[in-house]
């Protein structure tokens, strides 16, 4: 059963009663409603209907983008029913004007945009519906409105997936409600979503090939791709993290099996981070290899083998690398080239884990399990501390005893370590951890150029994403919607992503090149569309929608669409057609008597009519017809010869009709028709001859002479 969402005009405020994912109503101001006395509130719906849809959030005249959920049996077909108050208004769905404000939109793909434009007392108000791949979760915004500026601008990228049950994986970027401004799908695990050093967008999606891991792909704006990106000479690419710098280094992570682990029985898996240099060369690799002992992973857990679990790496502001590893609950810095006490490859210092470089205040372990560590401007350290417990393995090292048994810490954090290197301590600063939340595995942290933090939650489930402010206040936070299904994103990653894709415009009618009757009816037929995040702004013909195209004067026409969207691009599409006349001219004159009647007059054959009288029985009067082809191009004319009387008989090969070769425009036919005026008829019996004429291809473009022949004395 659906809900509508009503929102009533009290005072100037808006309240809202009830919610709903698929239809909405909302109020814009008041305006006086023709032939009433009472001052009505114009008000707004739109409901998207079809099999297994839904859309989010609820409608809102304050919101401009919404998504269409769908199943495997919405098959790209959706309704839109669109409503105003105001009599006087006007609904457009993709620029069409619908009078009923319905349109049923077949055809549809994932990320295809549907739009809604209203015109009425109010302005002007557009609203887009994106559709969504089957299985795209619904998404939920439940921090209120933000005051203006508080938010870091852009999207929030995610990888979303049901990590331990079957289905597409989607690659998005999602607005301050959740709706996608783009969305992908993927039968295929794909992680990773993020913006890079150079500019560009990278994901990483499993590399086809067995055993190969995955391929971190670099994409422009438009999500197109630009590069895939390897490790060299190692077997698997690892989809955690990746760094793409503006001259073309790519720094890559891969899991590599490089023999066995200390008990002699178990795959060893390194972690390795490998530069590719622009030439395709490895320019420096790093293995974790000298560092088995250091793993907090029990040796008889079932992934003991990848001891320690490389997750996120950063070139720090002097160009060191900076490796978190969870199944160490420490990070690592590592010389990337030589310098003053440290070769390149040495680790420069550890934070956390069994050997740590710096010591913790009382009762604090440091980092446990973390994911996503980051370098602050400041130099302090940034991750995302997600603890360990069940479901997971234990992995927090107790910094009293750091080799002892690790102990658990069941709840997630983000803290900041401040390091002081020549104390050797580290001082935390916990900027947000709501009490009992525990993303057990994935998360991440991404410091803004705003001050602000955007946490992404991972296996955390009581929300998607957060934004948090330098104080850690909350400032926005999307989850999964009751009952969505619940998926997962590796990591969430705020960055501007420009609309780079202009509209479209699609003229049905007229068809390109279309040849149309001089005068004939013919309704001008578009609509426009709009992907990319800024929704379809304009759809103007230079003749409108479902008005007549000119079809008065004979010629080449022209008509012009044009689009445009949120971001200025606009499309502007343009059809030539050619107004064509089909037109038939009949003259007739009696042979000898001058000239033709009729010669450029259309119209009944009386007023275009030759008369004649035969005084002799057996005689004859010939008739000379000429048929001119007055159209505008080149056509055969089709004639009849029409005759009642038994005192006359007619004669000539045309007598009973007849069609003309095909003429030129302005090219004339001429033929003789002989009227004999029988032996037994009296004087004063007469017959009218009737030659009608018009275009094989339009009868409308008729013409037609006759002649009225008379027995005399």
């Amino acid at each position: 059963m659906r809900r509508l969402l009503v929102l009533v005009l009290v005072s100037g405020a808006l309240v809202g009663a009830g919610t709903g994912s698929a239809v909405g109503s909302a109020v814009g101001s008041a305006k006086q409603i023709a032939g009433s006395a009472v001052l009505a509130p114009v008000t707004h719906s739109i409901e998207v209907t079809g099999v297994e849809v839904g859309t989010f959030p609820a409608f809102s005249s304050e919101i401009s983008r919404y998504a269409i959920t769908t199943g495997p049996g919405t098959d790209g077909q959706v309704t839109l029913t669109a409503s105003t108050s105001d009599p006087t208004g006007e609904i457009r769905i993709d620029g069409v004007p619908e009078p009923d404000g319905v349109r049923t939109v077949e055809g549809l793909t994932e990320g295809d945009e549907v739009s809604v434009i209203i015109t009425d007392t109010l302005g002007v108000a557009r609203h887009s519906y994106i559709y969504l791949p089957s299985g795209f979760p619904a998404l939920e915004r439940v921090t209120p409105d933000p005051a203006p500026g508080t938010l870091a601008p852009g999207l929030v990228l995610l990888t979303l997936g049901q990590f331990f049950s079957p289905g597409d994986w989607f690659e998005t970027g999602v607005d301050i409600n959740g709706v996608p401004a783009f969305v992908r799908s993927s039968p295929t695990a794909t992680f990773d979503l993020q913006r890079q050093p150079n500019g560009n967008l990278s994901v990483a999606r499993v590399n086809p090939a067995p055993g190969a891991g995955f391929d971190v792909v670099e994409l422009a704006d438009d999500l197109s791709e630009v590069a895939v990106h390897r490790a060299v000479g190692l077997v698997n690419t690892d989809p955690h993290d990746a760094i793409l710098e503006p001259d073309g280094t790519a720094w890559l992570v891969s899991y590599e099996v490089r023999g066995l682990m200390p008990d002699n029985t178990t795959p060893r898996v390194d972690g390795v981070v490998q530069r590719v240099d622009p030439d395709g060369t490895v320019g420096f690799e790093w293995s974790t290899e000298d560092y088995v002992d250091l793993t907090v992973i029990a040796p008889d857990a079932a992934n003991a083998g990848d001891y320690s679990h490389i997750n996120s790496i950063q070139l720090m502001l002097d160009g060191n690398l900076l490796v978190s590893m969870r199944h160490f609950s420490s990070v690592f810095k590592v010389a990337t080239h030589d310098q003053p006490g440290f070769e390149a490859g040495e680790v420069i210092w550890q934070l956390g884990g069994r050997y740590s470089s710096f010591e913790f205040p009382p009762g604090e372990n440091g980092p446990c399990a973390q994911h996503t560590a980051r370098e602050l401007p400041n130099g302090d350290i940034m991750v995302f501390d997600n603890g360990s417990g069940v479901p997971f393995n234990t992995l927090c090292v107790d910094q009293a005893d750091p080799a002892g048994d690790p102990i658990d810490r069941a709840y997630t954090r983000i803290v900041s370590f401040t390091l002081d290197e020549n104390a050797g301590t580290a001082t935390p600063s916990v900027l947000y951890a709501p009490p009992t939340w525990f993303a057990y595995f994935a998360g991440s942290t991404q410091p803004l150029s705003n001050g602000n933090t955007v946490v992404g939650w991972a296996a955390e489930v009581h929300a998607v994403a957060s934004e948090v402010d330098a104080s850690g206040a909350l400032v926005w936070e999307l989850r999964l919607a009751p009952g969505a299904a619940t998926h997962l994103s590796y990591r969430a990653h705020k960055t501007p992503v420009p609309d780079v894709t202009a509209p479209t415009v699609s003229i049905t009618t007229p068809d390109a090149g279309a040849r149309l009757r001089q005068g004939e009816q013919v309704a001008m037929a578009y609509e426009c569309r709009d992907r990319g995040g800024s929704s379809l702004a304009t759809c103007v013909g230079s003749t409108d929608n479902t008005a007549l195209l000119d079809t008065s004067r004979v010629g080449e026409h022209e008509v012009q669409v044009s689009a445009t969207d949120g971001a200025g691009h606009e499309t502007i599409q343009t059809r030539t057609y050619t107004v064509v006349s089909s037109q038939a001219d009949a003259a007739i004159k009696v042979k000898g008597s001058g000239r033709f009647v009729g010669v450029g007059t259309y119209g009944a054959p009386r007023t275009q009519r030759v008369k004649a009288k035969i005084s002799t029985p057996g005689k004859r009067a010939t008739l000379k017809i000429r048929l001119t082809n007055t159209g505008s191009e080149p056509e055969a004319l089709r004639y009849s010869v029409e005759a009642n009387s038994k005192w006359f008989r007619l004669v000539g090969r045309t007598r009973g009709g007849g069609t003309t070769p095909v003429l030129a425009p302005g090219e004339r036919w001429t033929m003789t028709l002989q009227v004999v005026r029988r032996a037994r008829t009296a004087p004063g019996r007469q017959v009218t001859v009737r030659i009608p004429v018009r275009p094989v291809s339009d009868a409308s473009g008729g013409d037609a002479v006759s002649a009225r022949v008379r027995a005399s004395r």
